[in-house]
Formats: structure tokens, C-alpha cells, sequence
């Protein structure tokens, strides 16, 4: 058994070596999820990724409900590790998940099965549990525009949910090609003034019902090659696009809508069902097709990317884990599961 020291309470490895809950993901949607487990007792061990991959800076969000003043997502992380630190039931291990796999009758029934989730990190030290929590999150990926990292983050954004009410009164753009960057661009116009569709060099793949309404709502499609990107990259601050045709586009900010990732390879390992080959898909209690494996956060099919979605999907995942682990003495037989 690896070394658990790094756990930010003196909880100590079930005598087994088998926890009730194996979390993958120490985001918004694990987090919440590890608080519930704590205050249900089970004994939880989180996996958070050692290395972060993101290359995007986390602004502000200002639609978290109780924030009215914002607040940063590192912050709201920054509390949620002290939340799940008052459960001594609950422990961290920073390391970088290699495979997933299941071991022994995963069909038992509910609550008395003798199967588990066993779980190998990078290192070779293995973790099981009777249940899962799949919440790794996603990558979001930049568009390939020399110096774009500066501003990434800070008026280079993916979510109009997020920072769409940034951009009232000012002209933006949306990197893209296809119908998600036209509805991208045409949902904009509710803040933005000016709205450019930037295809960054691709043909444009819109239906005509799509060039319609970007033509009806003044929306330029530009296809010619991003080159540069003026600005102030000390604060983030984006003034133009150049583009490879000398057009110089002025733009407050822009929106990318580009493909994101979540860790499929590892999603693949389990028999999972997923939508669109990527996304796992669930019940409206966060269960998967396997049983006590659950899901939460960007990872889940048509799951809104918003922080208090993410909380609120850990939360439920968590609730009917919990659920599922009981003994079937502690539950009704015609209980609805």
C-alpha cells in the first residue's frame, strides 16, 4: 500500500486496503463529493491529478450563487480542501492514474456485491474501492495563435456562460469553424456589441440556416488564418487580431469553440457507455451503467461547464453512492434505485 502521508488528515487506510469510495478528480465536482462521503463516513480516498495540465488562466467567476463579488476558482478549491479536511474519513493522494479496471462480480446486488474498482497510478501503487467517482474534469485547447497564453484565461475565454456578460457593449469574435462557433457567436449578441465568427483558416462547415442568422444578426464570418494578436499580454488585455489577409480586427475579447479533453483512454479501460465516443453518460442521479460507478462535472454527457453545476453533480453523485453501498437490511426492497 502506497504512502498516504500527503493526506491532510491523520485518517489511516481502511485494515483491508479497501475504501467504501474512490474519487477521481480533486475539482469543484470531487470536492463536493468528498464532503458528502465524509459526513456519510465512508471511508474516501480522493485522487487528484500530481500535475495539472491546464494552460488556461482561472478568472473570476461572478455566477457562483453566495459570490456576488466573485471569486477565483483556485480559492473556491482552496476552501473545499479545508472543508473535506475536517472528515478524517476522507484522504488525498496526489498522483496520475495509469488504469482503471474492475475486479471480481461487479453484478451483485445492491450493496452486497464482492466486486471492486481497482485503481494503479503512474508510480505502480494500487488503490481499491467498492465504489467510483469518475470527476477528472477537461482540457479546454487553445487555439494554435502564436503568443495566445497571456492571454488565455483573461480575454481569451471558452465559456460565454462564464464571462459572456464581460463582453456588454464591446466587440468580440469567436474562434471556430462549424455550428457550435455560429451558435457560440450568435448567443453573444446578448452582451456583445459586435460579433466577428473567426474561422482561423478553415472552410467554414455551416448549414444555410446557420449563415442565415449570422448574416440577420451582422456577424462577419471571417475565414483568413489568425497570425498575431495584439494587446497587452502583461494583464491579458486583447486589442486586435491580425489575420493573415493584413485585416486587423479590433476585439475587446475572444471565445474559442474548439474540441475539449477529457481522459478518454482511461474512460475506455471500464465499459462504459459514452456519448460521442467521449462524454459519460448517466442517469439524473449520476449513475453510470456500471454499478457504484457514478459520474460528475465537465466529464458528464450534456452537463452544463459551470462551477455550480460541477458542485451540484458531486453532490448527487456522492448521495446515491452512498445509497448504493448500504446493506440491504438498511433499505427497502422496493426502493426505486
Amino acid at each position: 500500500m502506497p504512502d498516504l502521508s500527503e493526506s491532510p488528515t491523520a485518517c489511516h487506510v481502511p485494515p483491508d486496503g479497501l475504501f467504501d469510495a474512490i474519487i477521481l478528480g480533486a475539482g469543484p465536482a470531487g470536492l463536493a463529493a468528498a464532503v458528502y462521503l465524509g459526513r456519510y463516513l465512508r471511508p474516501t480516498l480522493v485522487l487528484n491529478e500530481k500535475k495539472p495540465q491546464t494552460r488556461w488562466d482561472r478568472p473570476i467567476a461572478h455566477n457562483v450563487l453566495g459570490f456576488p463579488a466573485g471569486i477565483h476558482r483556485n480559492q473556491l478549491l482552496d476552501w473545499g480542501r479545508s472543508h473535506v479536511a475536517l472528515y478524517d474519513c476522507v484522504q488525498f493522494r496526489h498522483c496520475s492514474v495509469a488504469s482503471i479496471r474492475m475486479h471480481g462480480d461487479m453484478e451483485g446486488e445492491q450493496g452486497g456485491s464482492s466486486g471492486n474498482f481497482l485503481l494503479t497510478d503512474a508510480d505502480g501503487d494500487s488503490y481499491r474501492a467498492r465504489g467510483l467517482i469518475l470527476a477528472p474534469g477537461v482540457e479546454y485547447e487553445l487555439p494554435d495563435i502564436p503568443d495566445i497564453l497571456p492571454y488565455a484565461g483573461k480575454s481569451i475565454w471558452h465559456c460565454p456562460e462564464c464571462d459572456g456578460y464581460k463582453t456588454l457593449g464591446k466587440k468580440v469574435a469567436v474562434i471556430g469553424n462549424g455550428e457550435g462557433s455560429a451558435e457560440m457567436a450568435l448567443g453573444l449578441t446578448v452582451w456583445a456589441d459586435a460579433v466577428s465568427l473567426c474561422t482561423h483558416g478553415q472552410p467554414p462547415e455551416l448549414s444555410d440556416d446557420a449563415r442565415q442568422k449570422l448574416a440577420a444578426a451582422n456577424i462577419r464570418i471571417l475565414t483568413p488564418r489568425i497570425t498575431a494578436i495584439r494587446g497587452n499580454p502583461e494583464e491579458g488585455a486583447l486589442e486586435s487580431l491580425e489575420l493573415a489577409d493584413s485585416t486587423r480586427l479590433p476585439t475587446f475579447g475572444a471565445f474559442t469553440n474548439l474540441p475539449c479533453k477529457p481522459p478518454v483512454d482511461l474512460f475506455k479501460q471500464l465499459p462504459l457507455e459514452l456519448h460521442k465516443d467521449r462524454w459519460i453518460k448517466t442517469d439524473h442521479r449520476m449513475r453510470t451503467n456500471i454499478p457504484r460507478c457514478y459520474a460528475a462535472g465537465d466529464v458528464v454527457a450534456h452537463a452544463q461547464t459551470q462551477l455550480s453545476v460541477a458542485i451540484g453533480t458531486g453532490a448527487t453523485a456522492a448521495i446515491w453512492l452512498h445509497r448504493e453501498l448500504l446493506p440491504p437490511t438498511l433499505c427497502l426492497s422496493d426502493r426505486d434505485w
